[in-house]
């Protein structure tokens, strides 16, 4: 064993090896060269294991003009959770895990970016792609208000929208079957008998919430039913399911099932319901969307998001733009599974 060397280099690790520079090099690269034999290629590395040496990154990275990172965009209310409630955001949780799942198997890496009014008046998303930081972006969530995203798209930036969409133009994106699991919902409602059925809507601006919108009204509309009321109150997060819902409970309108755009509004529906003492399913039907492990005794009918198979999806398709920018933008998505839960009583 080799005595550890003071500011050692890959110089320093040639001339310890007794090869050249070029042959260090090829030694550290992620998939073994055929320029150099398995031998010398374990002797080198074991060399670098006792000095301590590894090749700055900084440098490497400006060499191969790629980063080997890419750039996660999240909405900032995903990210920095201000609710009474103090949930996370399994959705968003289950697409970072799929991302860092493929990535990590590809030796690249994932930085996560908060889409605050700070990051877009500062265009801290153009700094990125022309600071070379990242290889490219996965922009989870966007909605019709993220104009700042065709900037990227004009930059030639590889982008990859995840549940969410782009208005303007077509782009690589990959979506859960959002507008399928809705109808599925309204068709598991309406056969167990209900036909007063509220709905609390999802919000218009997000690809999500209009497939999931689409999908409840053309379900009602092919059982030959009309919607029994749709919410003033629209959006994905408790407040609006517990507003809503207390209004309806208040004004005593009495549907019998209450279809929410996801099961974090349905968690709002279900405070409501304690507080005016009235139980689910025996008095008040409920149903969610996404699937998520909400912290009540029972579970909720609902259809289960593949959120991890979003995030693989997404990375390995920005994976592949990457390596050919003029490939043609793709479109993918995913299927959901119903659950038939214990919240749906049969009338």
């Amino acid at each position: 064993m080799s005595e550890k060397t003071e500011n050692v280099n890959i110089r320093e690790i040639a001339r310890q090896a007794g090869v050249s520079v070029a042959s260090v090099s090829r030694a550290l690269q992620d998939s073994p060269s055929k320029k150099i034999s398995a031998e010398l290629r374990t002797k080198i590395l074991q060399i670098c294991d006792e000095q301590q040496y590894y090749p700055n990154m900084h440098t490497v990275r400006m060499l191969k003009n790629r980063s080997n990172t890419i750039a996660l965009l999240a909405p900032p209310e995903c990210i920095h959770v201000e609710s009474e409630y103090d949930y996370i955001d399994y959705n968003l949780a289950g697409v970072i895990g799929g991302v860092e799942k493929f990535l990590s198997g590809h030796s690249m890496y994932v930085t996560i970016a908060s889409m605050t009014e700070n990051f877009i008046a500062n265009k801290e998303y153009l700094k990125f792609s022309r600071g070379k930081m990242v290889d490219g972006f996965i922009a989870w969530g966007l909605t019709s208000r993220d104009e700042f995203i065709y900037e990227l798209i004009a930059e030639g930036a590889p982008l990859v929208a995840v549940q969410g969409g782009f208005g303007k133009i077509t782009g690589s994106q990959v979506n859960a079957q959002d507008y399928e699991g809705m109808g599925r919902i309204v068709e598991y409602v309406v056969s167990q008998g209900h036909r007063r059925i509220a709905y609390i809507p999802a919000l218009e601006t997000s690809f999500s919430g209009v497939e999931r919108n689409r999908g409840f009204a053309d379900a009602m509309s092919q059982a030959g039913l009309a919607p029994f009321m749709v919410t003033e109150e629209t959006g994905f997060n408790p407040d609006v399911g517990y507003a809503a819902a207390t209004r309806i409970f208040r004004e005593k309108l009495k549907p019998t099932c209450i279809v929410a755009a996801n099961d974090y509004v349905a968690l709002g529906v279900i405070k409501a319901a304690g507080e005016f003492h009235l139980r689910i399913p025996e008095d008040i039907s409920l149903t969610g969307a996404d699937g998520l492990m909400l912290p009540a005794q029972f579970q909720l009918t609902t259809y289960l998001s593949p959120s991890f198979q979003l995030g693989v999806a997404g990375a390995e398709m920005l994976c592949r733009i990457i390596d050919n920018p003029a490939m043609p933008p793709e479109n993918t998505r995913l299927p959901v599974r119903f659950v038939p839960g214990m919240t749906v009583a049969r009338i």
